[in-house]
C-alpha cells in the first residue's frame, strides 16, 4: 500500500476525511488521498449497518446478522458474499477480490479480511486494476 501512496499518481481516487475520524492538532480532522482514503471508505461501508444513514437506508453491511451467531461454513460463505456485495455496491473505486469473515470468540465482533484492487481509472466499465490491497476490519 505504501508504494501506491508514495507515487501520488492516484489523484482520481480523491481527497477527504479519513475514516474513522481522527483529530490532528487541536481543531482539525485528519485528511488523506489515494488508497488511504479508499481504505477508510471501505471501513465505513463495513462498519455501517443498513438503516443508520437515513437518506441512504440500504448503505452498509449487515454485520449484526453474523455477529451473534455460531459461524458455520454456510454462514461464513454468506457473510463473505454479502461483504463483497456491499463493497461492490458502494465503492466504485475498487474491485473486491476476496473476503474472509470470522467471529471472534472472546468478543461479539467480526474480523473481516478483504483483498481489493484499486481501479486505475474511476469510471464505469473499467477493467484495469492496480496492485492488490489487503485490509482487515473489525465490525
Amino acid at each position: 500500500m505504501a508504494n501506491i501512496l508514495a507515487t501520488g499518481r492516484q489523484s482520481f481516487l480523491g481527497f477527504g476525511l479519513v475514516q474513522p475520524f481522527r483529530r490532528i492538532g487541536g481543531a482539525d480532522f485528519q485528511v488523506a488521498g489515494g488508497v488511504e482514503l479508499v481504505a477508510g471508505c471501505v471501513r465505513q461501508i463495513i462498519g455501517t449497518e443498513p438503516g443508520e444513514v437515513r437518506w441512504r437506508p440500504s448503505f452498509g453491511f449487515e454485520a449484526e446478522k453474523y455477529r451473534h451467531k455460531n459461524m458455520n461454513p454456510g454462514l461464513e460463505e454468506l457473510a463473505q458474499v454479502k461483504t463483497l456485495d456491499a463493497i461492490g455496491t458502494w465503492e466504485p473505486r475498487v474491485s473486491a477480490a476476496t473476503a474472509e469473515v470470522e467471529r471472534l470468540q472472546d468478543q461479539q465482533k467480526l474480523r473481516i479480511r478483504i483483498q481489493w484492487h484499486v481501479r486505475s481509472r474511476n469510471h464505469p466499465g473499467n477493467n484495469v486494476l492496480l496492485d492488490p490491497v489487503t485490509q482487515e476490519v473489525l465490525a
